[in-house]
């Protein structure tokens, strides 16, 4: 199993540095990296959190059905979100101590009809500023670890974030894309 594991982020690393240098446009590269995240880990949902110049954007990603282009979100609630960032971490909100406020603070999907009972949550950072997350939602698979998802949360957010950084910055090649 720990051999399944270790070659699963081996593959994780390969697959997101390949689309980052297949894919021109951040959009599609975000989307794709969030379907391959709940594909890997069998999370039922996925988002990333950018923020740029313009603002911020939240991709989200349902194995279920399309959700159509990244949205915008409002500077408060991006505040709300990035005040939580730090090391990655796993929350989970049991029926008997559901808190819905406290569940509605900690995720930022936007899916209204997606029921949040677990969240696995990575900053991205720039090495200068945090610009943005990337999180799990709902495992559907309770024998996949959850040190692993978060390992693999992570694994995604460095690289998710060196990805942005390069579609960015004019100097690597490629046009500058705002969030």
């Amino acid at each position: 199993a720990r051999l399944r594991r270790a070659n699963a982020e081996l593959e994780v690393l390969y697959n997101v540095e390949r689309q980052l240098s297949e894919t021109a446009d951040l959009d599609a590269l975000l989307r794709d990296v969030l379907s391959l995240a709940c594909s890997l880990v069998k999370a039922e949902a996925a988002a990333i959190l950018l923020v740029g110049e313009a603002g911020a954007k939240l991709y989200q990603f349902r194995a279920d059905r399309d959700l159509g282009p990244a949205q915008p979100v409002e500077a408060r609630r991006v505040r709300e979100l990035l005040s939580q960032a730090g090391p990655p971490v796993h929350f989970t909100f049991d029926s008997a101590t559901f808190d819905a406020k406290k569940a509605a603070e900690s995720h930022v999907l936007l899916t209204s009809d997606l029921q949040v009972h677990e969240t696995f949550t990575a900053s991205l950072s720039d090495a200068r500023t945090t610009i943005g997350l990337i999180q799990l939602a709902n495992r559907l698979d309770s024998a996949v670890p959850e040190d692993w998802v978060l390992r693999i949360v992570s694994l995604l957010a460095s690289q998710v974030a060196r990805g942005v950084v390069v579609k960015r910055d004019p100097r690597g090649g490629f046009a500058v894309v705002a969030a």
